[in-house]
């Protein structure tokens, strides 16, 4: 114990709880004081030396060995009496020490805590709610169930949900698909490139069956990768499915839509993974975008070009409140529920036949609009439509 003399006026003071002041081994009789007050309140200038660390055999954490050089006891004990010791001890009784914000590892309510957190970051998860939305609420339900101690010591933050989903419900769920294919489970793969303003994430899902599920589909990636050559589509396929633990040999089926790059005929991502990985895979092509190529190729043969009148539609009321104010009063007129004109992006291919749906649906008001404005303000291939109907639809 430093700073320990028998011949000096020693204070033992033991920090853990006001009903363990024991030291062990013990110093000699009459140079012990025992202080029913906190030690770490005392003035830096009458700790002289300090000894910590546990003591064998001690029921203790720590022990602080202090030592006065003159009045001993009595420079203590009218330190404890001063206006200014009694002000800090009453600020130290109403304030929590650091050990009350903080759950012990392993306890019951720590892993209450964990369980009611994960939940909560699935649940945000599951219906796409963001990580700075899932926070703010979770500050919300503080106040509003103030009474739980589990909810009191809830976190949700950004970089807190992050490390939960991908450490944690991505593993688990991993573990999941492991469990689900283990017993040789053949399944297909798929991938397809998606554009994010500049930059280009790839998916790679799987599909298979299972007796408890039916037919289940699952994600294994979602990665970055700015090249969209076959030879870079495939090699990062490779990556995935060797880190999912996932051999090719099981593999049935490759789909992707149906660019060249995919299934072209010479050096494509399918031609690669049927000569180098598996004979045996079958080509899955994307049964809607040859249907929706299909139709758009047969629209050609029409006198009216479909996909120009609906972005043409669209454009009329995107910009202009006063237009969109206008053909609600021409839905009033048809006594029927105002609508909304959709967008349609031509890269965007599964827009198209939900624009134009809509714009049939909604065919009455919007004639009666753009004949109510004339040839002078409508499109002219629209107007070329309506020309011939001018007359079918009275009133101002």
């Amino acid at each position: 114990m430093s700073g320990f003399r028998p011949d000096s006026p020693v204070f033992f003071m033991l920090v853990r709880s006001r009903e363990s002041w024991i030291a062990q081994p013990e110093p000699p009789s009459d140079s012990i004081r025992t202080l029913d007050f906190p030690l770490p309140l005392f003035p830096s200038k009458l700790r002289r030396r300090m000894g910590k660390g546990p003591v064998a055999g001690s029921r203790f954490q720590s022990i602080i060995v202090l030592v006065v050089a003159y009045d001993g006891l009595k420079a203590v004990t009218h330190h404890a009496q001063a206006k200014k010791h009694k002000e800090c001890e009453s600020a130290a009784a109403m304030s929590h020490r650091m050990k009350s914000f903080f759950t012990p590892k392993g306890s019951a309510q720590s892993e209450k805590v964990g369980i009611a957190e994960l939940t909560k970051v699935y649940h945000s998860i599951k219906h796409h709610i963001s990580y700075v939305a899932q926070d703010c609420s979770l500050k919300v339900l503080k106040q509003v169930i103030n009474d739980s101690d589990i909810v009191k010591q809830m976190t949700g933050g950004r970089t807190k949900c992050t490390a939960l989903v991908n450490q944690v419900l991505f593993k688990y769920s991993m573990e999941l698909v492991q469990e689900d294919l283990k017993n040789n489970v053949p399944f297909s793969v798929a991938t397809d490139a998606s554009n994010k303003d500049n930059r280009k994430f790839f998916p790679v899902a799987i599909q298979y069956f299972s007796p408890k599920s039916g037919i289940c589909h699952k994600i294994l990636d979602f990665y970055e990768d700015s090249f969209e050559d076959s030879a870079s589509i495939k090699e990062r396929l490779c990556e995935v499915m060797d880190k999912s633990r996932l051999p090719w040999s099981r593999v049935t089926a490759y789909g992707a839509d149906n660019a060249s790059v995919n299934f072209g005929v010479n050096n494509s991502v399918f031609q690669n993974l049927k000569s180098e990985e598996n004979n045996d895979i079958i080509a899955a092509h994307c049964n809607d975008h040859i249907f929706h190529n299909c139709a758009k190729n047969a629209l050609k043969v029409m006198p009216v070009d479909v996909e120009n009148i609906v972005m043409k539609v669209f454009a009329e009321f995107s910009c202009s409140a006063k237009k969109r104010e206008d053909l609600k009063e021409c839905f009033d007129f048809f006594e029927s529920e105002y609508r909304e004109v959709i967008r349609h992006v031509p890269t965007r291919w599964l827009s198209l036949f939900k624009a134009l749906d809509r714009i049939l649906s909604s065919w009455g008001p919007l004639k009666r609009y753009f004949i109510k404005r004339g040839s002078d303000n409508c499109p002219t291939a629209l107007w070329a439509i309506l020309s011939d109907q001018e007359n079918e639809i009275s009133g101002g």
